[in-house]
């Protein structure tokens, strides 16, 4: 397994959770002290570096994934989380290059 994440906070690497995601999933949870802060990291990083047509798309799903999560409890985050992700997955792909946040949600997805 490598990560490496460079000056220009880009993410490289091949990294290989497996049954450990959850574990990393809430380490990384826990550093950035609720999922609704990583979502607004994202949102500044999709806005800043992601130049397609369907920008507004991936930040009004991001908003509404942020706006479920308040709504639903603890145990139907992960499933909600994602449903979302994976519907916007084409867009963390490439916008991975420059962002060290969609770099990681690449490797978990």
């Amino acid at each position: 397994m490598g990560v490496t994440i460079g000056n220009n906070n880009t993410f490289k690497g091949v990294v290989n959770i497996g049954d450990n995601a959850k574990l990393i999933a809430k380490d990384f949870n826990q550093t950035f002290n609720s999922v609704e802060k990583i979502i607004d990291l994202l949102c500044d990083e999709f806005q800043e570096h992601y130049t397609s047509s369907d920008k507004e798309q991936v930040l009004t799903e991001l908003a509404e994934l942020k706006n479920e999560l308040k709504k639903s409890d603890e145990k139907e985050h992960s499933n909600i989380i994602k449903r979302v992700f994976k519907k916007i997955e084409p867009a963390f792909n490439i916008i991975a290059g420059v962002s060290s946040i969609a770099g990681l949600i690449v490797a978990l997805l």
